[in-house]
């Protein structure tokens, strides 16, 4: 558990900062934008080849979103720091 909290705090500033130095406006949001959601991707994939809880998948996938939500927003958060950074330093 450890290891994944190290993961997310020095991956998503650094992500974020590399991604906010793309000079094309339109690549450098869209990108900003998948890294956002980078989180929530491999969970889809993970909760998609396990078998669902009784009710449906998606009851099965929204508890899973609840579970990493803490996570989803703390990457969410240092991304758009490491982002903002290289938008700052552009200037």
């Amino acid at each position: 558990m450890n290891t994944l909290w190290i993961g997310i705090i020095m991956s998503a500033p650094l992500l974020g900062f590399l991604l906010g130095s793309i000079r094309s406006n339109r690549r450098r949001w869209a990108t900003y934008v998948v890294l956002l959601l980078l989180p929530v991707l491999p969970m889809t994939l993970f909760m998609a080849f396990t078998p669902p809880a009784p009710p449906s998948f998606l009851a099965w996938w929204g508890a899973a979103m609840v579970m990493i939500s803490p996570v989803i927003i703390i990457w969410a958060i240092l991304a758009t720091v490491g982002f903002a950074t290289a938008r700052w330093n552009v200037r």
